[in-house]
Formats: structure tokens, sequence, C-alpha cells
């Protein structure tokens, strides 16, 4: 029986092998069985007329594959497999599993899965905001200010974030590589939790492209639900439920090129994304910091100790560099005093319980160049144009491509795009 086949030709049958069996480790053993697993997708895949080998290197492939021999336990004696075999093979598989994965759950199912979970949970909150004339901010600050809704929710919540995380877990890779096949324009919305509450962002950024992706309000507020008061908790979950479910119609309706779309950010369902922006983040919170300041930072360390005795927020002013890149919001016109002091009693505070002028504005630095390179990173990975809908997150986002050396000629029609996406965004 032919084992790989490159066209119509056949390689080699694999042999027994002379050598016998290799004592190996229990994670040797696991590493081997994989790559006789890859093998054997390998192998389907040239014998289903898959795989395509270019001419000039077919002959080389092909001694290759004839070379590998069974041994006499019936298995593939990998040491007769060489590495122009493994690497097709890892590749091979790679792909096999990715159209396995998208073939276990539809895009469609995904959102209608998810609606189904936010509707049943939360669907009385943005029923009873409807009633009232509330939108979600009034709604959620109601809410918020009533003890036995926020004893109520803050629980209920936090057990729901921890399933949505499930959820996400299970299905986020799904999500991804449907979107990422997804022959369609794609706005990938971030710099903020969610679109504003005050209007529908598909009414107006959907005349320019043709799918509009959102993140998860409720996962991307996990941080609350781990570390923030039971009012916080309360606040959040009635302000997202009022939000998303605004956008439910559009995101379960069955289409080639979806309106809405709900899914993660890779960093949150994946470990090693969430290291990668991490790394990226630091030293781009130390470039912000150092633009702030006017003094270079090797470490979040020494950002740390210069700091530490900017203990006011006349300190902090003092020492700066470019005190327009000290920037909370553009909508806050008080003086920049007033300004560090308003944002010292915000969530800042209500999350560290740290109220230090100067640890609060390096938290900052790194807080906002996360969110800028997380959606970066994410609009590159679905093959999209970020989506930015608030100034402010707009102006990092310009100053991390700037740290980064990206605002070359050749992308500044990229950049151009996502402003004037975000003029849209606001113009209806």
């Amino acid at each position: 029986m032919a084992i790989f086949a490159i066209g119509n030709r056949s390689g080699q049958l694999f042999k027994d092998n002379p050598l016998g069996d290799k004592q190996m480790s229990e994670s040797s053993e696991e590493r081997d069985e994989e790559l006789r697993w890859r093998l054997e997708v390998l192998k389907a895949q040239l014998d289903s007329g898959k795989i395509y080998i270019a001419e000039h290197i077919a002959e080389d492939l092909k001694r290759s594959m004839s070379a590998v021999r069974y041994g006499p336990d019936g298995k593939i004696d990998l040491s007769t497999v060489d590495g122009r075999v493994r690497s097709l093979s890892l590749a091979t598989a790679f792909f096999h599993q990715r159209e396995e994965t998208k073939k276990s759950v539809s895009l469609i199912d995904i959102s209608r899965t998810y609606f189904e979970f936010v509707e049943k949970n939360f669907g009385f909150l943005a029923k009873q905001a409807e009633e009232k004339g509330y939108d979600a901010a009034n709604f959620a600050t109601a809410i918020a200010d009533i003890p036995s809704a926020v004893e109520e929710l803050s629980v209920s919540g936090s057990r729901f974030v921890e399933a949505l995380g499930e959820f996400w877990d299970t299905v986020g890779d799904s999500s991804h590589y449907h979107l990422q096949d997804l022959t369609a324009s794609k706005a990938v919305f971030g710099g903020d939790l969610f679109p504003s509450y005050q209007t529908n962002i598909a009414s107006s950024v959907g005349l320019y492209m043709d799918t509009i992706v959102l993140s998860d309000p409720f996962w991307n507020s996990r941080h609350i639900f781990e570390h923030g008061s039971a009012r916080q908790k309360a606040f959040y979950i009635a302000k997202h439920a009022v939000n998303v479910l605004k956008y439910r119609d559009l995101a379960i309706e069955d289409m080639a090129k979806p309106i809405v779309v709900f899914s993660p950010f890779r960093s949150s369902v994946d470990e090693d994304e969430e290291n990668f922006l991490k790394s990226i983040t630091t030293a781009d919170g130390l470039k912000h910091a150092a633009a702030l300041y006017g003094k270079a930072f090797a470490t979040i360390e020494e950002l740390r100790d210069f700091s530490t005795p900017l203990d006011t927020p006349a300190k902090v002013l003092s020492a700066l560099a470019d005190p327009t890149r000290l920037l909370f919001d553009t909508e806050w016109k008080q003086t920049p005093e007033e300004q560090i002091a308003r944002a010292l009693g915000g969530e800042w505070n209500e999350l560290t319980g740290d109220l230090h002028p100067g640890r609060m504005v390096a938290g900052q630095c790194f807080g906002r160049m996360g969110q800028a390179t997380d959606l970066l990173l994410k609009s590159r990975y679905l093959a999209g144009v970020p989506l930015i809908d608030a100034e402010t997150s707009w102006r990092y986002f310009n100053w991390k491509l700037e740290y980064n050396s990206a605002q070359e000629p050749g992308n500044m029609a990229h950049l151009h795009m996502v402003k004037g996406l975000q003029h849209a965004a606001r113009s209806f």
C-alpha cells in the first residue's frame, strides 16, 4: 500500500525498521504520537489531492517521503522522517485542525448562543430600561443606587462572566477563523469597552463596511468582577445588558456578510497572546512615560521609582516635559491639576485603592498603550480595519503608532481610513 503520493506518483512503502524500539520518556512519547498523527493527516491530505507540491521541490520531497519506514511495532519509525517531511506535516496538521475547528460551530450559531445566554440572564434589564425610557448609562446608575439590585446583580453577574469565559474559551478560535476567512470589509472596534450607548454604531459605520466586529463587554470587564465593588459590578452588568441587546437583531441575522459579529480579543482567551500583549504594552508604556517626562525608562521599576516622589498633582505637572500627552479624556475641560484629582477619584481608585498621582499616571501609560496595542493586534489578526469611536482612544492609538515608527507613507492610507470611520461613527 502506498503511504505518500505526489501527483499520480506513489512514494515508496514504509518498511520495517531494523533498529527496533527506543526507550522514551512519557513526554517524548506524547510528542512522537503527535508527530505520527500529523504524518497520518499529511498522508490523508495528499491522497485526497488537497496538497499541491511545486515542481522544483517535488523530487526532493518525494525522496524524503520514500525514506519513511514502519518499525516492527507497526508504528512509523520517526528516525526515518526528515525535517522536510516533519515541517510539511506540521503545516498540514495546522490547516486541517483549523478547518475542523471551523466546522465544529458556525459563526451564526456562536452569535445566537451568545445572545440567548445574555437575554436569558439579563434581558429583563434591557426591557425595564426600554419601558422607563432610560439610556444604558442612566439605567445603570439607577440600578446601582438600589441596594437589593446591587446585591443580586453583583453575585449573578460574577457567575455570568465566569461562564462567558468558558464559552469564549470554547468557541474563540472558531470565531476568529470564520472572521479571517470572511470575504468582507471588516471594521474591528476597540479603544473602549463598547461603542457609545447614545448611538447604534452599525447605523453609521455599516454604510461603509460590510461587517463590524465588536468585543463582548461583559468579558472585557472581567477585571471589575474580580476586583471591583458590588456597586461597580451591578452598574456594568446593567449598562452592558442594555447596550449589547440593542445589537441582537443585527447579530443573529443569518447573512453571508453579517452586519455585526461579537468576537473576543485573542489576548482575553489565549495565554500566549496575553503574554505577548503584555511585553509590547510594557515597551510602549515606557515610551509614553518617556514622552511625558522627557526621560528614558528602561524598566517598570525605574518608572515606579521616578513616580514615587510625585505624590501630588502639582508635582506631577511640574515634572512633565510634554503636558499635552497627559490626557485623561478629551471632553474634560478642568485645569490639568483638577483633571488629575478627578482621575484619582474615578475607576483607578475604585479598583486599586491607590490615591498616589504619580503611580496613577504611570498606570495609565500602560493601560492606554495596552488598549491601543490590543486593537491593532486584533484588527490585523482578523484582516480588518481598527474602528475607534472615542477621541481620547484615537489620540493614544496615534501615539502608539508613533512610538512604533509605524506612521510611514505606506501606512497613512490605512490610518486615514480609521479616522474616517471614527468620524462616521459620531455623525449619526
